[in-house]
Order: C-alpha cells, then structure tokens, then sequence
C-alpha cells in the first residue's frame, strides 16, 4: 500500500507541475503579446483626434505605431503578439505528433517514461 501512495503522488505531482508550467507560461505568453495589442489600440485612438488638432509631435507619433512593430521582442527576430503564440503552440504540437509517432513505430515507451503509461 505505501508504494502506491508513493506513486499516485508521484504521478499527481508530475502533471499538476506539468499543467501548472503550461498555464503560466501561457498566461505570461497572453500578457507579453498585449503590449503589440496596445500599440495597435493606440493608433485607432490618434486616428480619432481630428485632423485640425494635429500637430508634428502627433505626427510624427503616428507616423512611429505605423512604420514600427511595437512589442515584447527576442532581440529583434521575433515579437510576441497573437499570431506567434498560434504559431508557436501549432509548432510544438506538430512535433510532439510526430515523436509520438515515431515511438509507436519504435515499440512503446522507454521505461524513463512511467508517468505517461
């Protein structure tokens, strides 16, 4: 009996800790990719002020939303907006399909994998 409560906790354990990780790492995902969605935001609400109140600094404001991606950035190879998270988590699932596959066809699950069994 106490080994099996070692294992149920064990395994309990693991994916709480699995499903934890994914949410927070989602949530700050969600979080990072509102700055792009704010600086998106911003340009409908300067595109509100009408045209006789403009002036250079507005403009050129603008002028800045317009040309710039603005967001959370891997130095500058990537940014964090919605559209890259989709792509992202579509990449990630793709390949986990793909070595699920392949350890099908390779036999099973080796034994360092108990907690999937």
């Amino acid at each position: 009996m106490g080994n099996t409560g070692k294992y149920t906790f064990e395994r309990s354990f693991f994916w709480y800790s699995f499903f934890f990780m994914m949410i927070r790492t989602f949530s700050s995902l969600l979080c990072a990719s509102k700055v792009n969605e704010s600086a998106k935001e911003t340009e409908t609400l300067i595109r509100l002020i009408p045209s006789a109140k403009w002036n250079s600094d507005l403009q050129r404001l603008n002028d800045t939303i317009k040309s710039n991606t603005i967001g959370l950035s891997g130095r500058r190879f990537f940014f964090v907006t919605k559209t890259f998270i989709l792509a992202m988590i579509g990449t990630v699932v793709k390949y986990e399909l793909v070595l699920l596959d392949e350890v099908n066809n390779y036999g099973g699950l080796p034994d360092v994998c108990h907690y999937l069994k």
